[in-house]
């Protein structure tokens, strides 16, 4: 893997600071016919990154105009800023103006770059408040009280965010990494 990939709302956050934790679940695929745990992860878990990795962070970009000679104008989803770039001839097909980039962006339109500082298995069971919060995400609503006062947690939060994307049950394990950011 030799990006992260963002839609619009991750994007800001990541580009903001706010976040510096990304999961993945651990495939199906990924697993043999009996139930994953931490002795299979450490004999037969494939990391998709590697600590010291640096990846570009794939954002969605849309595309406002290109010229004749390639110098396309773009604006990112994430914060709405413009930028300029050179449509690389390494692609012969053009996209077209007015469309997003077909998944997200392309290497040479990244903005910015994450370096991985640690990578990891955890069941989401076992993932802390502190981890959740480092997702990014807002808190969560998971209760009331008897007196009607909602109670808020950042786990709830990325549960309700990784439900939306992955859909519901959650996968039970998830590859992790941290890293910080730097504009390129």
């Amino acid at each position: 893997m030799s990006h992260l990939r963002a839609n619009a709302e991750t994007g800001r956050r990541i580009a903001r600071g706010d976040q510096t934790r990304h999961m993945v679940p651990i495939q199906q695929r990924d697993l043999p016919a009996y139930e994953i745990d931490e002795a299979w992860l450490a004999k037969y878990g494939r990391h998709p990154w590697q600590v010291g990795q640096v990846l570009w962070l794939r954002e969605p970009v849309l595309l406002i105009g290109i010229s004749p000679g390639g110098q396309c104008t773009l604006r990112y989803a994430s914060d709405g800023r413009q930028a300029l770039g050179q449509w690389p001839k390494r692609l012969e097909r053009r996209p077209i103006v007015g469309n997003r980039l077909s998944n997200g962006c392309i290497r040479e339109f990244a903005r910015f770059e994450c370096e991985i500082l640690a990578v990891g298995a955890q069941r989401f069971k076992d993932i802390t408040e502190e981890e959740a919060q480092r997702e990014g995400v807002d808190p969560g609503c998971y209760t009331r009280s008897p007196h009607g006062n909602p109670r808020y947690c950042y786990k709830t939060g990325l549960r309700d965010v990784l439900e939306s994307i992955y859909g519901e049950p959650l996968p039970e394990w998830w590859w992790w990494c941290t890293f910080e950011t730097r504009r390129i």
